[in-house]
């Protein structure tokens, strides 16, 4: 059974720092029980044998996790499912104070991109893009802080615009439009309520109701 654990990677630091600076905590879904070995790669630098990366395998030899160090910190990180097929990637940004600063790649079992994201401090933040299995791009986001934010659009498996929605400070406005890029429906959202003047229309583009909230 998957369930949500906490994962405390350990950094390889120099210097006087404190017991908590020595970790950072990075949530992923994983069976806790499907690791039954690691083996770790290290190469020779300057007369000295550092550790460069880590592979975690389960009971029937089948690499789930890949960890790879640089100088000082964990880089990147690299989840395979039960048939060892590339689940998910995240790449961390080690020059940013902020270890949980970096991008996030998920995929589909066919090895098709699922998603692909920004996060900082753990959340999205910056550009978010999604797809379907058979690599047609899903949606193209703006996050800010968890948050989405700016313009932000939404795509039928087709490739045809589904909806746009632009995001303001309490509000945001929306259009959305039939899969033969007719409008459907215009007007403003605050959270999830119709605010404002909103517009609806057939799928030739005619207006077939106003409404005032």
């Amino acid at each position: 059974m998957l369930k949500k654990i906490t994962l405390i990677l350990l950094v390889i630091l120099t210097g006087c720092q404190s017991y908590e600076d020595r970790f950072f905590i990075q949530e992923y879904d994983e069976d806790s029980a499907n690791i039954a070995y690691s083996e770790v790669k290290h190469h020779e630098i300057n007369g000295s044998k550092q550790r460069v990366k880590q592979l975690d395998f389960d009971s029937k030899d089948v690499l789930r996790k890949e960890i790879f160090f640089g100088d000082e910190f964990i880089n990147k990180i690299r989840f395979y499912d039960e048939n060892g097929v590339l689940a998910k990637e995240e790449i961390f940004n080690v020059n940013q104070k902020d270890k949980l600063t970096g991008e996030r790649i998920l995929y589909y079992p066919n090895t098709n991109k699922k998603e692909e994201y920004d996060f900082s401090n753990g959340k999205k933040d910056g550009y978010y893009t999604s797809y379907y299995t058979n690599g047609a791009l899903e949606s193209d986001l703006e996050y800010t802080s968890g948050t989405l934010s700016g313009s932000c659009s939404w795509y039928y498996p087709s490739g045809n615009l589904m909806k746009i929605q632009e995001f303001l400070s309490r509000e945001y406005y929306q259009i959305e439009y039939y899969e033969n890029g007719s409008k459907r429906s215009e007007g403003s959202f605050r959270g999830e309520s119709f605010i404002g003047h909103w517009v609806f229309y057939d799928q030739y583009e005619n207006v077939i109701r106003e409404e005032n909230y």
